[in-house]
């Protein structure tokens, strides 16, 4: 007997379901990676950042580094799960990949880039206006026949990032460490792959762009991220940047009193 066909994720969706899941999804991922951006720039601070100079060997430094190691760890688990296999309860980049997975993706995306751009049909008869609804027409045809390209040059994107060392890295690491309670004391060569200096900075400003392709193509909308990014650099500048600490140092000997 012949081998039975691996069954797709969402084999069985009708082509309307897939699209607005997807679509839902992308939306889903612009607030995650609003999330990560803000929790990246206060990481900047916290976890590479000056701020642990102002921390002196003190009682005070052991529970600033496991709040450090907290927000570093909640950072590569947010991030990482972006990228998490396709699944119908996943908000990934492969649910998205797999949901348009169909012969009749090109044609459901360019009909509804197409009425995206183009609008509502044009009433009236006069002159100004129909010359008006042409250019809006020819521009709305123009997205139209990118939509196939972009989509193509999203998924290279996708299938790059989740072929790369780093996500490799980062996912191993958060697998090992961080996700589960595992025991490596049979076994030496679990996690090969270490994460890098601020590997999951890159991996998430190469999620970016991504994203918001997504979001235009399924929504008809785009995101300010970079206005998002400024917002949160300002933000973490103004806490910690600002933060002052009174903490005993103990490396250093307490002075006698004068009295």
């Amino acid at each position: 007997m012949g081998k039975k066909s691996k069954k797709k994720p969402f084999d069985g969706w009708s082509y309307n379901k897939r699209w607005k899941r997807a679509g839902c999804i992308a939306d889903r991922l612009i607030d995650h990676i609003c999330d990560l951006i803000h929790i990246n720039a206060s990481n900047e601070w916290v976890v590479y950042g000056a701020l642990a100079k102002r921390i002196p060997r003190s009682y005070a430094a052991n529970a600033f580094n496991r709040f450090r190691h907290a927000a570093h760890h909640y950072e590569l688990i947010r991030l990482t799960a972006m990228w998490d296999a396709p699944r119908d309860d996943r908000v990934s980049f492969p649910t998205i990949i797999a949901l348009l997975d169909f012969p009749e993706v090109t044609d459901l995306l360019r009909s509804s880039v197409f009425e995206h751009w183009a609008g509502p049909d044009a009433s009236a008869n006069e002159e100004p206006i129909n010359a008006l609804r042409r250019i809006i027409l020819e521009r709305a045809k123009e997205k139209r026949d990118e939509a196939p390209d972009n989509l193509k040059k999203l998924s290279k994107l996708c299938t790059d990032i989740a072929a790369s060392d780093e996500l490799k890295a980062l996912r191993e690491f958060r697998n090992n460490y961080i996700a589960h309670n595992l025991d490596f004391s049979e076994v030496d060569d679990r996690a090969k792959q270490k994460p890098k200096y601020k590997d999951e900075t890159n991996l998430l400003q190469a999620s970016i762009p991504i994203a918001d392709g997504f979001h235009q193509l399924l929504n008809g909308s785009s995101f300010g991220f970079d206005s998002a990014q400024e917002h949160a650099k300002k933000n973490s500048e103004e806490l910690w940047g600002k933060a002052d600490f009174n903490i005993v140092d103990r490396s250093k000997k307490p002075k006698k009193s004068d009295t």
